[in-house]
């Protein structure tokens, strides 16, 4: 039986173990009871709404516990079945997981990655499962800045020490990102009047199609590269998936500020306090 077949006889069998009625009954009675309250007063009591907030606790722990046991279950049989298309986007599901924090079999991660063909471990979700495994020291303002692989326009591998002894603005981007793109006219300005002072290097988080599309579409003229493994990269060290983020660097590769977001002057502002 292929993993496309086996999974949801997996799922069922799982939600026969967990009988969730007990919590929703209580749900719904408490609902209820609020809604009386609300009816008859206008407002909840204090002791009402302690009880909704020890409930959506309640509801929490639940909807943990079964997570976790179903993704055990995933991880049990894509050791042993065949895996398919479906299983590997779980596969990749469960790496992405572990790398926001959550605690699962990160052993069981890497022996199911395997048993994947060569032509499984060599596509964008391959790649990105092995990377969602790896670990990062968590860079924080004064620390020194990870010297990662990223690739350019021609394909050639960059690092950041490449750049030792000069200001570096770094700017962590992605095609779908609105705010992004919003950052792109002053990311130009910035170039050009900082220019000997401040280098800018745009990192996107995108497949390489996308990337050089926007690139194009949008003139991008600095140095513009691009992490081989999307989201799963370096940018997981900075303790956010949020973009744009922008990363000050000063000549000796510390970190010296970090901003998430954008918002018109913020570029401006960090390259001016490069000093």
């Amino acid at each position: 039986m292929k993993i496309d077949e086996l999974f949801p006889h997996t799922f069922k069998a799982l939600a026969r173990q967990i009988d969730s009625r007990p919590l929703w009954q209580q749900c719904q009675s408490s609902q209820s009871a609020f809604c009386q309250a609300v009816v008859s007063n206008g407002y909840l009591t204090e002791a009402q709404m302690d009880s909704l907030e020890a409930l959506a606790d309640q509801a929490d722990a639940a909807s943990s516990e079964i997570a976790d046991r179903i993704s055990q279950q995933e991880l049990k049989a894509l050791e042993t079945v065949e895996i398919g298309r479906f299983a590997l986007n779980r596969l990749h599901g469960l790496a992405l997981s572990v790398s926001l924090g959550r605690e699962l079999d990160r052993e069981a991660i890497l022996r199911v990655y395997d048993r994947l063909s060569d032509e499984q471990k060599s596509s964008r979700e391959g790649k990105e499962i092995l990377a969602f495994l790896q670990t990062f020291e968590k860079v924080e303002i004064g620390s020194p800045i990870p010297d990662y692989g990223f690739i350019d326009l021609d394909g050639k591998t960059r690092r950041l020490s490449e750049f030792q002894g000069k200001w570096l603005l770094l700017d962590f981007w992605q095609f779908s990102c609105g705010p992004c793109f919003m950052s792109v006219p002053e990311l130009g300005e910035v170039s050009r009047e900082f220019e000997g002072r401040v280098t800018v290097i745009s990192i996107s988080l995108d497949a390489d199609a996308s990337w050089r599309m926007a690139t194009e579409q949008h003139g991008i003229f600095w140095d513009n590269w691009r992490d081989p493994v999307g989201n799963a990269g370096v940018l997981r060290a900075y303790g956010t998936g949020a973009i744009p983020t922008f990363v000050l660097v000063s000549p000796d590769g510390i970190v010296k500020s970090v901003h998430v977001g954008y918002h018109a002057g913020i570029l401006r502002e960090m390259a001016r306090s490069a000093d």
